[in-house]
């Protein structure tokens, strides 16, 4: 049994590249479908495996989104604790000044999440829900039919006077001026 302590293949926490990477493959695949409990169980799956520090920080990102859709503070405290833990085994990391502004982004989240709501908000209950109320639309203008009469009027009154003017004229030929319907005598 001493042996097999000894020996490095059968050492516990031995890498194992390949299924790290399965399992990161996997954690990826829930990440990318919003399932973000899942994928944290299978960062730290591929973490357990291979102790790359790029796990933590997947890890803590996942836990970043899962806060959006649950509101748990647990779990922006664990995403806090993993930055750091990253900054810690990747202190040279380019992205260490961005990373820091997060973990000070989280650590404000938190204090705000500890505050009780503003008195005045808490104390005064929600009113209820009131019904839609549609005002009537109101009635078009309707246009006005003046202009018609009018013009109707006086097609009748030119239509009269053109009957009593060529009722009143003569036949051609006759010794008496005629008119014409384009008003020019002949």
């Amino acid at each position: 049994m001493a042996l097999a302590l000894a020996s490095p293949s059968l050492a516990v926490g031995d890498p194992d590249p390949a299924a790290a990477r399965a399992a990161y493959d996997e954690a990826e695949r829930l990440y990318q479908l919003g399932r973000f409990e899942e994928a944290i169980a299978s960062y730290e799956k591929a973490y357990a495996l291979d102790r790359q520090p790029a796990f933590l920080y997947n890890i803590a990102l996942a836990h970043r989104r899962q806060f959006e859709i649950d509101g748990r503070p647990e779990h922006l405290r664990r995403a806090r604790e993993l930055y750091r833990n990253y900054l810690r085994a990747e202190p040279t990391t380019p992205r260490r000044a961005a990373i820091e502004k997060i973990i000070d982004e989280l650590g404000a989240r938190l204090e705000k999440e500890k505050e009780p709501p503003p008195p005045n908000l808490a104390a005064r209950p929600e009113p209820p829900p009131q019904a839609l109320v549609v005002a009537p639309r109101p009635e078009p203008e309707r246009p006005s039919h003046t202009g018609w009469w009018i013009a109707g009027g006086a097609v009748v009154i030119a239509a009269v006077v053109a009957t009593v003017l060529l009722a009143r004229g003569r036949a051609p030929g006759t010794d008496g001026p005629t008119v014409n319907l384009g008003g020019m005598p002949r």
